[in-house]
């Protein structure tokens, strides 16, 4: 009978360490959507570099934070013209999101919507279009017609 009431205790115990980090995380990460939201790219970048460290150190590669902070930073080095920086990270996220989350995530769409942009604004047409085509399609299966995110892939 002790036991029993041991094992919750020890496991709640081990278990505040990582929420905390897990509300840190998050807490970084709004800091980072509040600088993009005001147009403070620098100061977003930094933060959303320290935010793709804790992640990978806190929850690992391949969890689902971590690539939403890999997202999240190479969409930053996009807007700020950082093509060098923004490709390989983007691409990884997306090779990642398709192999964790599956072709037909939200998370994955948005990553490939990102790529997509990113070779759109590189003046990448080639590469650009068959992945916006194919990231439209899936929106539109998945989200709908009316969803925000299928307008949008719509629009680009």
């Amino acid at each position: 009978m002790i036991k029993t009431k041991i094992i919750p205790f020890l496991f709640i115990l081990l278990l505040n360490p990582i929420l905390a980090i897990a509300g840190e995380w998050e807490d970084l990460n709004a800091q980072v959507s509040e600088a993009y939201s005001a147009g403070e790219y620098d100061r977003a970048a930094v933060l959303a570099e320290q935010t793709l460290k804790l992640a990978k150190k806190t929850f690992g590669r391949k969890h689902p934070n971590t690539l939403t902070s890999m997202n999240n930073l190479a969409e930053l080095y996009r807007v700020q013209g950082r093509y060098e920086q923004a490709e390989p990270l983007s691409t990884e996220t997306l090779a990642l999101s398709k192999e964790i989350l599956g072709l037909k995530h939200p998370d994955t769409l948005t990553s490939m919507n990102n790529l997509a942009e990113l070779y759109r604004v590189q003046g990448r047409y080639e590469q650009a279009e068959p992945l916006s085509t194919e990231t439209l399609a899936l929106k539109k299966e998945i989200l709908g017609l009316k969803h925000p995110d299928t307008l949008l892939s719509m629009n680009n």
